[in-house]
């Protein structure tokens, strides 16, 4: 019976790893899976790791943080281009020496362009910043196979540490992603897995620019979509009036931004132009606590609540319980209960800000409207990193693809919906190109394969 230590440091890694599924797979391959995170909850399938250690290990030199953030922004791509300055924009002012900074920033740029620049820095990070965090687990031979979300690249930072540390004690990894855009957007990797599930050879290529070898990648799918591809529980009908909507109405779904500011400006458009009240409006805030800490956040749901044939997605639930510490969630209640499938699934449109949520529209073939108007709410922001979303890499594909309706004024995003709302089929043929390209194989199976996976490890 093989032992899987599973770790969970964050909402993508949870709602891909954390399943019925998973722990389906696991009993059909004779398996047992134990969850590690950082939480006091403990149970017979969760165990806790210290996170106040680990966090401690990060601070712990300067020359380490230094290490990290040249591996950081040493993938070549728009998207890193355009995280460097969103990283000179948000620390520029945070320290005394603005001086001593810029020369940060100058070293840390050159540095990153040295060929074989992310491969010397995670060579140097493991050897001379080893870590001991994981000692009660994978080093004393809890686990045969240790599961990650990632293979510890930017914002992975306890994937990393545990993974090096399996490695040291003679544990097999294997490493699955969780979202599209992880290599395009957190630089190279921190660890080699034994083996990397990716979802599809679009994929496996940027993988091995993030400098993981072709001998150990292999493509399954995209376990995290699994879940979006079981048909719903509830019809149509019975799901609108759910959420206490017309069903014979066309229904419009707007995932909100970070930028909680535009979110509002796009919904005013929507009220100008006379469509909330007219169609089902679903309004899916962005889980993330900068929007819900806003008081913009509640001016918008009780504005919403004025007009009829309105619904306002209960995001800030799912975010404020699966958080980076996973602390406040009830792990013994199981799998996270969120109707996001169904909303994208019966909705006639989905308008997004560049969001995984589009790509999940384009795999349930819903039109999909993305916003790439005013991305910063401030001029001098926008001077820093003009319409960030819509020139990052990943972005730029689906562009290309033409997948998706691109507004670039509100009297775009107007004139795109209603042409998808007088019109489900148009785009479609696109819309499923690019979701297998993204994607791989979209048959539901993609988590039977990473066991699949992990048994021939």
């Amino acid at each position: 019976m093989k032992r899987i230590g599973i770790l969970l440091s964050g909402k993508m890694s949870f709602s891909a790893l954390h399943t019925d599924e998973v722990i389906e797979q696991a009993r059909r391959t004779g398996c047992v899976v134990e969850y590690l995170l950082d939480s006091k909850a403990e149970d017979a399938n969760h165990v806790a790791f210290d996170g106040g250690r680990l966090r401690a290990h990060l601070g712990r030199s300067r020359l380490y943080q230094l290490l990290r953030l040249i591996r950081r922004f040493s993938v070549h791509n728009e998207s890193m281009e355009i995280k460097f300055r969103e990283f000179i924009g948000e620390n520029l002012f945070a320290h005394s020496s603005l001086l001593g900074i810029l020369s940060g920033y100058l070293a840390i740029a050159l540095a990153a362009r040295v060929p074989g620049a992310g491969g010397l820095c995670r060579a140097a990070e493991s050897i001379f910043y080893s870590s001991s965090i994981f000692d009660e687990t994978a080093g004393r031979g809890r686990y045969d196979t240790a599961l990650l979300s990632s293979v510890g690249n930017f914002g992975f930072e306890a994937e990393c540490l545990f993974a090096r540390e399996c490695a040291r004690a003679g544990v097999k990894t294997v490493s699955v992603v969780t979202n599209y855009d992880n290599f395009l957007n957190r630089g190279a990797a921190g660890f080699i897995p034994t083996r990397l599930g990716v979802w599809s050879n679009h994929m496996a290529d940027n993988a091995m620019r993030a400098g993981i070898p072709i001998g150990r990648i292999e493509v399954i799918g995209a376990p995290s979509l699994d879940v979006l591809l079981k048909p719903p529980e509830l019809s149509r009908s019975d799901f609108l009036r759910s959420l206490g909507l017309d069903p014979d109405r066309k229904t419009i779904l707007y995932a909100g931004g970070v930028l909680i500011g535009q979110s509002f400006e796009v919904i005013q458009a929507f009220v100008k132009s006379g469509m909330i009240g007219k169609y089902n409006f679903i309004y899916r805030p962005y889980p993330h606590s900068k929007v819900f800490s806003s008081p913009v956040s509640i001016l918008i749901a009780n504005y919403l609540t004025t007009y009829a044939y309105t619904y306002v997605s209960d995001a800030e639930t799912l975010s404020n319980t699966i958080d980076a510490s996973l602390g406040g969630f009830e792990l013994r209640s199981g799998s996270v209960v969120d109707n996001k499938g169904a909303q994208i699934r019966y909705s006639d449109v989905v308008v997004n800000h560049f969001s995984t949520l589009g790509l999940e529209a384009c795999v349930l073939d819903v039109p999909v409207v993305q916003v790439a108007f005013d991305d910063a709410m401030f001029g001098v922001k926008r001077s820093l990193y003009p319409t960030i979303n819509a020139n990052q890499t990943h972005n730029l594909v689906q562009i290309k693809a033409n997948a998706a309706g691109i507004a670039r004024s509100e009297e775009d995003m107007i004139r795109l919906v209603e042409d998808y709302l007088s019109d489900k089929s148009i785009d479609s043929e696109l819309r499923r190109s690019y979701a297998e390209m993204e994607c791989g194989v979209l048959d539901g199976n993609s988590t039977a394969r990473m066991f699949d996976l992990i048994s021939a490890v």
